[in-house]
């Protein structure tokens, strides 16, 4: 499995990934149902990375189909409420608050286990971090208790 940064050549591979997402409404991590809404569709969330600062990387297995994606916006632009803060991780020890928002991860269901979802936001993370962020805030389906075992396996702690 191969992590790196969307590129435009990666346009249509990215449209089976935007589609299963939207059929399985599967938000692993979304700011609100609005931002989700817009995050199922590929434009919109590169309209959004591009508005508010931000990354999507993709993840290729070894034929080098696209079988995963995570987003992250700087949230000094796009501020992340308090009460939809559901959990946290600090990437630094620095005390200035410059928080980052994980917007959403998929992995194709057939590829999940495969540690490509850790991976996925570990490079998102390493990408913030590279740009001064000092803690990725996230909020995740309450109903879906793997999430937040998945997230505090990555080091995130609740809000």
């Amino acid at each position: 499995m191969k992590v790196r940064l969307s590129d435009p050549a990666d346009q249509f591979a990215l449209q089976p990934l935007f589609l299963h997402q939207r059929q399985h409404r599967h938000p692993c991590a979304s700011l609100s149902v609005v931002a989700q809404d817009a995050l199922d569709d590929q434009q919109s969330t590169i309209d959004v990375i591009d508005l508010f600062g931000g990354v999507l990387m993709v993840c290729e297995d070894a034929s080098g189909s696209l079988v995963g994606m995570a987003t992250l916006t700087l949230t000094g632009r796009y501020p992340v409420p308090a009460d939809e803060c559901a959990m946290r991780l600090r990437v630094t020890q620095d005390t200035e608050a410059k928080p980052a928002q994980l917007m959403s991860v998929w992995v194709e269901p057939g590829h999940r286990r495969s540690g490509a979802g850790t991976r996925l936001v570990g490079a998102v993370i390493n990408w913030a971090r590279e740009r001064g962020v000092t803690q990725v805030l996230l909020t995740h389906d309450p109903t879906a208790a793997y999430l937040g075992t998945f997230y505090r396996h990555l080091g995130f702690e609740p809000c």
